[in-house]
């Protein structure tokens, strides 16, 4: 995932997960400057913490795409 500053569309954050939120720690990442922290709270959301303030999260983004699911080989 990507953050961006639409006011100037330069980037601001970038993260990647490779696990799901049961995961425990491991959903949680932070930016190189550790500004700011995403935490993935849910299979379909990431809620995005600034400044080490952990009270209320910065912003939450869920996700718009639908679930694809597990390929299982079998033809419809």
């Amino acid at each position: 995932m990507i953050i961006w500053d639409i006011s100037t569309g330069k980037e601001v954050a970038q993260f990647e997960w490779k696990k799901g939120s049961k995961e425990g720690t491991k959903s949680i990442k932070f930016t190189e400057d550790e500004r700011f922290c995403g935490r993935l709270s849910s299979r379909n959301q990431i809620e995005v913490y600034e400044s080490g303030d952990f009270t209320e999260p910065k912003a939450r983004i869920n996700a718009t795409a639908e679930f694809l699911g597990k390929k299982t080989g079998k033809q419809a």
